[in-house]
């Protein structure tokens, strides 16, 4: 299972173990207003996989009402009361700095991965009732964050119920998010990109590339040699 939790929105796809069957996604424009640009959702079995970083919690902030689209749609349409959290992934690097927020933070950090979580296993069992089921997870996280971040965003992932602390270390994993492009695109049997290209260039033995994540709050880039 792989969890993209993004600045403005959370993606989550999975692919099954010792199988080479691909999952195939039906892509759907939707329109957010309080957003620039329109989002681009995808369903399975008419499940979003694709969800706005939002959680509405109560005037206190101490309970979650609503979280991803259904926070985004009480408090913009139906003018649900209560304070609409956002982008709050940009305040981890906060925490473990004895600031009076980092509670505020890791609670809304957590709360919607918990919440994302439950969806995740609600959408695996109506797509494969009756079915054992174990996961593994994999995080994917922006180039820039320090391995402290990463500690954190793991214990967060715990605090959140998705692992345990009697799990396995590789239960978990974190990925860097052009890294994990860059490893889906060279194995993509659809595309082949790098075999078709060597194949058209004998004389070369690596190629170069440039993998761009522009997301809704950080700008990733790396590069990567293949041969």
């Amino acid at each position: 299972m792989t969890l993209d939790f993004g600045t403005s929105f959370s993606k989550w796809y999975y692919s099954k173990i010792d199988s080479n069957e691909q999952v195939e996604f039906e892509w759907v424009y939707s329109h957010y207003p309080c957003f620039a640009q329109p989002v681009l959702t995808a369903c399975d079995s008419k499940t979003t996989m694709q969800l706005p970083t939002l959680s509405l919690y109560d005037e206190s902030l101490r309970q979650q009402k609503y979280w991803g689209k259904e926070a985004f749609d009480d408090y913009y349409k139906s003018g649900e009361s209560g304070k609409l959290m956002s982008r709050f992934k940009l305040y981890l690097d906060e925490v473990d700095r004895n600031d009076e927020n980092e509670q505020l933070i890791i609670n809304a950090i957590s709360n919607y991965l918990r919440a994302l979580n439950n969806k995740i296993k609600e959408t695996m069992e109506s797509l494969f009732p009756d079915t054992p089921k174990k996961y593994r997870y994999c995080f994917t996280v922006p180039t820039i964050w320090s391995d402290k971040m990463k500690r954190v965003m793991r214990d967060i992932v715990t605090c959140a119920g998705i692992v345990s602390k009697d799990d396995p270390p590789n239960k978990l994993l974190l990925v860097n998010e052009p890294e994990a492009a860059a490893i889906f695109y060279a194995n993509d049997i659809k595309t082949d990109f790098f075999k078709t290209y060597f194949e058209k260039n004998p004389q070369r033995t690596t190629v170069r590339t440039l993998i761009c994540d522009a997301g809704g709050g950080t700008v990733d880039m790396a590069t990567y040699e293949y041969f």
